[in-house]
């Protein structure tokens, strides 16, 4: 059986072309039947391959029906990537608000795995984890205190605030642009102290603030530092009116350069810092 088939395969053939007129030889061709079946299945091969290529490196796979074009294809990733965020900001945001109950009940809090640097000349290594993912792990501390277009009249007060940082005022508090806070410049790597004694809430990095901090104070005050370039705190630490928390910096997509972006809140209200704080 297998003589035969390779008997079949090896019968050779010969295709002659001639003039139509004189029948005068012009071409004459010499194959066998295995050499024939090789030559079409190349052929079949070869048309399968640019096939591929023209459908893969080509805008002629979005005429395929079922195929996504590119703006189906953006909008699925960008769909997950917000779905992911969103995910994890919750988990946050109930962290936050569980910790800052904690704080006004005077439990102990939770302290999330947070690495800190304690070497203040290291910061090369103080690098925010998981910022791809399609940027924004946490919504803006903010929003947990702001009443838009609204701020109380000021609390009258004994309390002495200590200036987290001494320097120039750049950007004053203005409600009315949303801008809630004061930004303070102030010479490179300048340490930032707590404006009072309390205990931190929230020591963590966001895209927009970069590295921010926020602490919970006595009757009611909550002041909130950004855009710093380290943190020197951990979530649930207490600490003294004045002790050191962070490294002045620019951090952040919202950050115009180098400067502390300071607020003070007051039972859920902004104040002007300025009319507690002498910056200078």
């Amino acid at each position: 059986m297998l003589k035969k088939i390779r008997l079949w395969l090896g019968r050779r053939f010969r295709l002659i072309l001639l003039t139509h007129g004189s029948f005068e030889q012009k071409k004459r061709l010499n194959f066998n039947r295995f050499g024939f079946i090789s030559l079409l299945i190349g052929l079949i091969l070869l048309i399968i391959a640019i096939t591929v290529a023209v459908i893969v490196f080509t805008p002629v796979k979005e005429m395929i029906p079922g195929y996504p074009d590119k703006e189906a294809r953006i909008a699925s990733a960008t769909n997950a990537r917000r779905l992911d965020s969103l995910a994890k900001q919750i988990e946050l945001r109930d962290q936050y608000l569980a910790n800052l109950k904690q704080v006004l009940l005077g439990e102990k809090l939770f302290n999330p795995a947070l690495e800190i640097s304690e070497n203040l000349n290291d910061s090369s290594k103080s690098i925010p984890v998981n910022n791809d993912d399609y940027g924004e792990q946490m919504m803006s501390l903010d929003d947990n205190f702001k009443a838009p277009g609204f701020v109380s009249e000021q609390p009258k007060t004994d309390v002495v605030f200590f200036p987290p940082v001494k320097g120039m005022v750049t950007n004053s508090f203005d409600p009315l642009r949303d801008h809630y806070g004061t930004d303070i410049v102030t010479p490179d790597d300048e340490v930032v102290r707590a404006t009072l004694a309390g205990t931190v809430v929230s020591a963590n990095w966001t895209m927009e603030t970069g590295y921010t901090i926020q602490i919970q104070h006595r009757n009611n005050y909550i002041s909130t530092y950004r855009h710093l370039k380290k943190l020197l705190v951990k979530t649930g630490r207490q600490v003294d009116a004045g002790e050191s928390i962070g490294v002045y910096g620019n951090t952040g997509e919202i950050s115009y350069g180098p400067h502390l972006h300071f607020e003070l809140w007051h039972k859920g209200e902004p104040l002007n810092p300025e009319n507690y704080i002498d910056f200078e």
